[in-house]
């Protein structure tokens, strides 16, 4: 595959395996993940969201694991798709639904997308989205208690900080 730049537009080119229809799975994640890493890299949030859209209308994003023999794939692939998702509607300042977005994204997806975003990044983006967006009932269900705390980890501080925040233990002024 290579990647063909013409101003503001993208293209992916492809192999001829497209054109016999061998593989049109495997290689319609690795497009469709091209595709988001481009419009990321171009900061062209509307293609990366319509990007999600279109996998999300395909049998590529309603495949159930029943039908997908390498659930764990699967599992990293809609987690990639989430993170892409999360980072849209944070440029959309849609900030709410970024924050559930990040903080729903699997804690498997480490560093197989930091072409796109870091572990880090996601723990840091999702913790502090949270805490500006949630409640504190909420900030403990989706942030500190679900399964973004092992993501936390990444950034101790970070962590610590929403603790004493959720206990409303502030320290001397």
């Amino acid at each position: 595959w290579r990647r063909v730049w013409k101003s503001r537009e993208y293209v992916i080119v492809g192999g001829s395996s497209m054109a016999g229809g061998s593989g049109g799975g495997a290689e319609m994640i690795q497009i469709s993940l091209l595709l988001i890493e481009l419009g990321v890299d171009l900061r062209d949030w509307a293609k990366v969201h319509d990007t999600i859209a279109r996998i999300e209308h395909t049998s590529l994003g309603t495949s159930s694991s029943s039908n997908n023999p390498d659930n764990a794939s699967d599992s990293l692939y809609r987690s990639k798709l989430r993170a892409a998702q999360a980072l849209t509607q944070l440029s959309s300042r849609n900030y709410l639904e970024a924050a559930k977005l990040f903080a729903s994204t699997s804690i498997d997806l480490t560093n197989q997308f930091s072409n796109v975003i870091s572990a880090e990044d996601i723990a840091t983006y999702g913790a502090l989205l949270g805490l500006a967006t949630f409640h504190r009932k909420q900030l403990h269900e989706y942030i500190l208690d679900g399964n973004f705390k092992a993501r936390l980890e990444l950034v101790p501080t970070l962590r610590t900080a929403l603790m004493h925040y959720s206990r409303a233990e502030d320290g001397p002024c």
